[in-house]
């Protein structure tokens, strides 16, 4: 527990409506107070020692971030033109006393603090906050566990440019090579000085103080700190993160999925912290109307392919999903609302009826099932007959091809100019899907029997019109399901099977094993990822329900818990809605719901006879 010192007749008895109790702490930007507000819940306010320009836009951003591990900021305010924080009070020792005071931390620990020091930053650089001062002096360990804190206050209250002449040398040590030159300290730096904390955790010792500050200043652009006393999975990501120039770094969200992928079931030891802090996520789900990534609808230029079937367990009310470890929530101020239909379009050969809007930057352009193939050629044309029986059709993101698939063959059709090709494909070749690109397509290998285990999978190039395959064993390896492709393009994900449940396996293109996320169960299929290529889709690990993950920190954002009796997932419409067929209706009705809030736009109605297993549909881009 913090000494409190008595307030000084100089000082406020009062600032932002909560009444000062004592002095906490100096800092060199800021005096900190111990205050309580009209609750009698206790927080702390920095009051900066200087005015600060810019300050209200600062604030702002503040008081919007929300994450674990972090002590939120409650309030910003201006007192006598100087700027102040009112944040969460975090009773604790910093991880500079716990250290000096129990010794180095190692394996289940250290590992846990790195999550949650990564998960701090990566709450604070979603929402565009740098932390700038992040080192074992801002970082409190307590029974809850970790909780960073002392963000938001660089380049506040101080003159950044004279700081390098006054700063502590401990502070010194943590901060960045750029800042050294006078370079903007950005995330980057962040991420630099959360590897330099882990590595003093880990040793008890600041890897880039020196006795003087031009020997910690040398130290910093200088020199390599040796990572033997890390764990073997450490050192990589440690290594990456203290590189001295900072396009080299990786972003706080790859220092989480790395530290998580490595493993989130075996992280559990016997050594202080005793456990990730159980403060609630700053504003996690209480409703299905928070959280998730909100991605605009105008924005959303590239079309997807429906997913597979996949029939999600009815809930008679939607809940909070469980909190699972990262548990990051995203704030966003909701979707737009969809435009209602104002054209109605019958579709050719099967029962099916279009209900769109002008403004829609997608569409269905393709259908099919055991009567035929339609397609939707050139720009606004009407659907005709595709003259091939295809078990499967596939339409690029960009809407410029289709995709038929047949037993052994892939017919490519370009949209607006009708020009086509074929090539031949392995024999049960199964669920095709395009690359974000627009051009390559993912097709799974299936083997012998009813289950149709994957084997591998094939990649075809429309442009070169090369057909790659890969076997990757998957049913040694309990593999489950189809592939789909991650946002990046150059790795794919297939689900698999645990002792623990089903995750997804990463791969790379050569097949080779990248990563796993044992924590998100199984994949939806092909319809796996959200057209901004920003989110994942999964059956939750904890079943009846959809889970979607931060493709880049494997967090989980949102859940959808469906109220509509054996309704099925046809994948997303856009990040912040999902196709879902409502089979109780006549004709059944094909809508767009918000997963969070349920929000519904009729996108299609279908006759009860043509909504048979084979149905197809695919849409892209207008």
């Amino acid at each position: 527990m913090a000494n409190i010192v008595p307030l000084q007749p100089s000082d406020p008895t009062e600032i932002g409506g909560f009444s000062l109790l004592g002095v906490l702490r100096e800092g060199e930007r800021a005096r900190v107070f111990l205050a309580r507000g009209a609750d009698d819940a206790q927080v702390e306010i920095a009051w900066m020692r200087a005015a600060s320009a810019g300050f209200e836009t600062t604030a702002t951003s503040l008081t919007d971030v929300s994450a674990p591990s972090l002590a939120r900021v409650i309030a910003t305010g201006v007192l006598a033109d100087r700027p102040y924080l009112v944040s969460e009070h975090v009773t604790g020792s910093p991880l500079e006393e716990v250290v000096a005071r129990a010794g180095p931390w190692h394996g289940p620990a250290l590992h846990r603090l790195g999550i949650a020091m990564a998960s701090a930053l990566v709450g604070l650089h979603q929402r565009g906050v740098t932390h700038g001062d992040l080192r074992p002096g801002t970082v409190l360990v307590d029974a809850d566990g970790i909780t960073v804190t002392g963000y938001g206050l660089s380049g506040l209250g101080t003159d950044e440019s004279a700081d390098m002449e006054t700063r502590e040398l401990g502070r010194l040590a943590y901060a960045a090579p750029e800042h050294l030159t006078g370079q903007t300290s950005g995330p980057a730096a962040d991420v630099f000085a959360w590897a330099a904390t882990l590595l003093f955790a880990a040793t008890g010792v600041h890897a880039f103080e020196g006795e003087s500050m031009a020997a910690t200043v040398n130290r910093l652009a200088q020199h390599q700190p040796g990572l033997e006393t890390l764990e073997a999975h450490l050192r990589p990501v440690v290594a990456a993160c203290l590189a001295k120039e900072p396009a080299q770094r990786p972003e706080a969200g790859e220092v989480l999925l790395r530290l998580v992928g490595h493993s989130t079931q075996t992280v559990m030891g016997d050594q202080a912290p005793a456990a990730p802090p159980k403060r609630a996520a700053w504003p996690m789900l209480a409703t299905l109307a928070a959280g998730g990534v909100a991605v605009a609808v105008a924005a959303a230029v590239t079309g997807h392919l429906v997913a597979d079937r996949v029939v999600v367990a009815p809930a008679a009310v939607a809940v909070a999903p469980s909190v699972s470890l990262p548990d990051l929530s995203v704030t966003a101020s909701g979707p737009a609302t969809l435009p209602t239909a104002t054209e109605t379009v019958p579709a050719t050969g099967i029962g099916l009826t279009l209900h769109e809007h002008p403004g829609d930057p997608l569409r269905i352009v393709a259908y099919g099932n055991e009567r035929g193939t339609w397609l939707r050629m050139g720009k606004d044309g009407e659907f005709a007959d595709a003259g091939v029986q295809a078990e499967d059709v596939a339409a690029s993101p960009n809407g410029a091809w289709f995709a038929l698939l047949t037993k052994t063959e892939v017919t490519l059709i370009a949209r607006v100019s009708g020009e086509r090709f074929t090539v031949r494909v392995p024999e049960r070749s199964v669920s095709p899907v395009w690359d974000r690109g627009s051009s390559r397509l993912l097709l799974t290998l299936t083997g012998p029997g009813k289950d149709r285990p994957p084997t591998g999978f094939a990649v075809v190039d429309a442009v070169t019109r090369d057909v790659r395959t890969v076997d990757t064993d998957e049913r040694r390896h309990k593999g489950s399901g189809t592939f789909g492709w991650m946002p990046a393009g150059d790795q794919v994900a297939v689900s698999y099977a645990s002792d623990s449940g089903s995750g997804l396996r990463i791969r790379d293109l050569e097949g080779r094993q990248v990563r796993t996320m044992p924590w998100t169960g199984a994949s939806i299929g092909r319809g796996l990822l959200s057209p901004s290529g920003r989110l994942l889709m999964t059956d939750c690990p904890s079943g009846g329900s959809q889970c979607a993950w931060d493709a880049a920190t494997g967090a989980r954002v949102a859940t959808y818990v469906n109220s509509i009796k054996n309704a099925e997932n046809w994948g997303w419409y856009d990040d912040d809605h999902l196709i879902i067929l409502d089979p109780n209706k006549e004709p059944v009705e094909l809508l767009a719901v918000d997963f969070r809030d349920g929000h519904r736009r009729l996108l299609a109605t279908l006759t009860t006879e043509d909504n048979t297993p084979d149905l197809r549909l695919a849409r892209a881009a207008r």
